[in-house]
């Protein structure tokens, strides 16, 4: 692979001669921190949170997933 964000693309014949698409992602994923997630810690948020007079309400599980 040239490129470091490439993944190589395969078709392998399973015993049932259909065909499988693989996709490799080896050399891709080495590049990535993986179970990185944008979070605040719990005492920032209420610190923020004590220090404001207007409140909103968000949804945050849907930012996270």
């Amino acid at each position: 692979l040239k490129n470091p964000t490439e993944a190589s693309i395969l078709f392998i014949f399973k015993k049932n001669n259909s065909l499988y698409f693989y996709i490799n992602y080896k050399d891709f994923n080495k590049i990535f921190i993986k179970n990185y997630y944008f979070l605040f810690l719990i005492s920032e948020i209420l610190n923020r949170v004590l220090k404001s007079i207007y409140f909103l309400k968000i949804n945050i599980k849907n930012i996270y997933y």
